[in-house]
């Protein structure tokens, strides 16, 4: 029976080390699988998206090129005929160039459609001089162009982040699942080991009924503890499975020979305050919260120019320079005082009422728009903080039941040695056997919640995203 037993404690204690498995997937691979899934597609089209719009918005700038007909004939005559081909060319100031070329005839002719024979050339402009020369809605529009943009950013570095934060979490707990099935799976053997002695050490009339009673108990414990890990372990390889994508947009499932990183061996540098320190400075060009309310502040800086540009008076102006058609090219006939058509227009509200409130109103959003920001950026920092502390205190509690661990294990070596020289019971053997795999369970569970607090410090601070 010491013989059998100073193997099975031999066996214990290779039982805690590396297991081999046939395929690694490590945390980098899992950041090139994410590059197929559908989210980074749809972050992909947004930038699309923005590029588009400010093409869009820019095309308002675009020349055109205008016909225009109007024709009446009725009992066998032509009452008129009116045609025009044109060319319009919008300027950044508001001024609109305008040429076009007309051609009017009938028998019924409105008196001030009357041109000469063959049409006539028309040149210039049509302008704002006040409000809308310096800035108008075509302006605004292509301005806008640019808070599209900055909102687009932000909501795609909020989908990457979350989706990297998603997706890194799975990882770990996957991770922890696939050490703590380790356990799990080496406690077995040693209990089924054990059985196996003792129930042979009964036949031969060394053992005790009541120690196979004791050996067959821990065996079907730990084959249940066992179940319960391997359950964890499909779980969160699901779980994980969900983020991985093929590059033909067909979902892949994660192997079953596949394992991760050990959580239990894995290097990672503890998080310094200084480097906290940058991380809270830098907020407000990383965070996709506050990259979205800058947005929204740009575009309420848009539409206070807007409204200081409606708070002058509409005064407009239309000017033509017109000549026959066939002397279109002689350049003695350009004359600005001759032979032309002239158009002005002015209106100011008596008291502008809606163009004072609407000033006052922006204002008032934006002084709103700046409060909730530092608050915004106050909660985000100390937010950050808390979970820093708490990163520090899981990263002491893993550090410390890594030692507590490595302890009982020595007990387990000790209480193994006592039984071999008939000091102990196979009762104690099977508690310390127990106190290893859940002290050892203690260590993955804070190796885990550290690993899932560092991920929620960078997401808090938009830092997971590309």
């Amino acid at each position: 029976m010491r013989t059998a037993l100073l193997i099975t404690w031999s066996l214990c204690c290779l039982g805690l080390g590396a297991q081999v498995d046939s395929v690694l997937f490590s945390p980098e691979q899992l950041g090139q699988w994410l590059q197929q899934h559908p989210i980074y597609q749809v972050a992909a089209l947004q930038e699309r998206e923005t590029r588009m719009n400010r093409l869009r918005n820019k095309g308002q700038f675009d020349p055109k090129v205008e016909f225009g007909l109007d024709k009446k004939e009725f009992d066998g005559k032509e009452y008129y005929d009116l045609q025009k081909y044109g060319l319009k060319v919008a300027t950044w100031p508001g001024i609109d160039l305008q040429a076009a070329l007309k051609e009017n005839s009938g028998v019924y002719l409105d008196p001030q459609n009357n041109l000469p024979e063959g049409g006539v050339f028309e040149l210039g402009a049509d302008a704002q001089l006040l409000r809308g020369l310096l800035y108008d809605k075509r302006r605004a529009a292509l301005e806008q162009s640019r808070v599209f943009r900055m909102a687009n950013e932000a909501d795609r570095r909020d989908m990457l982040n979350e989706l990297n934060a998603s997706a890194l979490s799975a990882y770990w707990q996957w991770a922890a699942a696939h050490a703590k099935y380790r356990f799990s799976k080496k406690g077995l053997g040693f209990a089924q080991l054990t059985f196996r002695l003792v129930k042979e050490s009964f036949t031969s009339g060394f053992a005790s009924e009541l120690d196979t009673v004791e050996a067959l108990s821990a065996l079907l414990k730990r084959r249940m503890g066992l179940e319960k890990a391997r359950m964890e372990l499909s779980k969160t390889r699901y779980q994980l499975s969900s983020f991985l994508w093929g590059p033909d947009q067909l979902p892949i499932l994660l192997s079953e020979d596949a394992f991760p990183v050990d959580i239990r061996i894995r290097s990672v540098p503890l998080l310094l305050r200084d480097s906290l320190d940058r991380m809270i400075q830098v907020l407000p060009s990383t965070s996709p919260v506050l990259l979205a309310m800058q947005a929204k502040n740009a575009d309420l800086m848009i539409q206070r120019k807007l409204a200081l540009n409606n708070l002058l008076p509409e005064a407009r102006l239309q000017y033509r320079w017109v000549t026959p058609q066939d002397q279109a090219l002689d350049s003695e006939n350009f004359e600005m005082g001759s032979n032309y058509r002239l158009g002005m227009g002015f209106s100011l509200p008596l008291f502008l009422r809606k163009e004072r409130a609407y000033l006052e109103l922006n204002k008032i959003k934006r002084t709103e728009q700046v409060f909730k920001m530092a608050q915004k950026q106050n909660d985000l920092a100390n937010k950050l903080r808390g979970s820093y502390e708490a990163l520090q205190t899981y990263w002491r509690n893993s550090q410390t039941a890594k030692r507590a661990t490595a302890q009982f294990q020595r007990l387990l070596e000790v209480e193994m040695r006592k039984s071999a020289m008939g000091e102990s019971s196979l009762f104690r053997v099977n508690k310390r056997q127990d106190d290893l795999i859940k002290i050892g369970f203690d260590w993955v569970d804070n190796l885990k919640a550290y690993e899932l607090q560092r991920i929620e410090l960078y997401r808090m601070s938009g830092q997971l995203t590309n």
